[in-house]
């Protein structure tokens, strides 16, 4: 009967180890989890601004094509006008 008892007490000891053991787990896995979300808001702020910024650099480019345009005309009026002199 006493070696049941002893039985008994190892298990409920290895028991509550294991308990232990599981909800120490759990806790790093949730503060991991929350440091990469954390990670994950971060990058993706970073890729709306990111993206603002092409945006922005997108319309500069077009705008300096534009000009370019512009002056290609000018200049190519400006040549036949001087041709026709």
């Amino acid at each position: 009967m006493q070696m049941m008892e002893q039985l008994r007490l190892e298990k409920d000891e290895e028991i509550r180890q294991m308990t232990f053991s599981t909800e120490k787990m759990r806790s790093e896995y949730e503060l991991r989890i929350d440091q990469l979300e954390l990670t994950l808001q971060k990058y993706q702020q970073m890729t709306v601004k990111l993206e603002s910024t092409v945006l922005e650099l997108n319309t500069r480019l077009a705008q300096k094509e534009d000009v370019e345009e512009q002056l290609a005309t000018w200049q190519a009026h400006h040549a036949s006008m001087e041709r026709s002199k």
